[in-house]
């Protein structure tokens, strides 16, 4: 549609310097009636409608290049914002972990209630919400650590 519109739009500017160059032309037909008067008029208005159509097509194409551009421009700040959230995310699911007698004390709770509400959210299972480690006992007994991720304190502190 836009371009029928760059046609028509195109077409009136052919019509308007047409009309022009014909009456420029008419005047020196009226003054000198001469097959070479009548040669340079045609060759004005094809000159004139070449130029018309070769300024439409450089209008056309700086359209699109502009319109190619933005898209450019709008995919490199949408992969910018996505690189920005994968590096919190990372940044945040690396740091800051707390095991549940962390949560336990900053919630003012025990452990086993943390643990138990993480399992029943499901958050132990999905990788997301933390990592499971291996902890060393007083007694030498090595037992699986849940740590916590900020993501997953924070579902554990509205499910309280």
């Amino acid at each position: 549609m836009a371009n029928s519109n760059n046609q028509g739009n195109g077409s009136e500017i052919v019509k308007e310097t047409s009309k022009a160059a014909l009456e420029v032309g008419a005047l020196a037909l009226a003054a000198n009636t001469s097959v070479e008067a009548t040669k340079q008029l045609c060759e004005l208005l094809m000159q004139k409608a070449i130029e018309t159509q070769q300024l439409q097509l450089e209008q056309q194409k700086t359209k699109e290049l502009e319109a190619k551009n933005q898209l450019l421009i709008e995919q490199k700040e949408a992969a910018e914002a996505e690189t920005e959230r994968i590096f919190r995310y990372n940044e945040n699911f690396h740091h800051h972990l707390k095991t549940a007698t962390e949560l336990a004390k900053e919630f003012g709770t025990n452990p086993n209630r943390i643990g138990g509400l993480a399992t029943k959210l499901g958050l132990k299972r999905e990788p997301i919400y933390g990592k499971l480690g291996k902890t060393q006992l007083n007694n030498g007994r090595w037992v699986d650590t849940f740590y916590y991720n900020e993501d997953a304190q924070f579902v554990i502190a509205e499910n309280l």
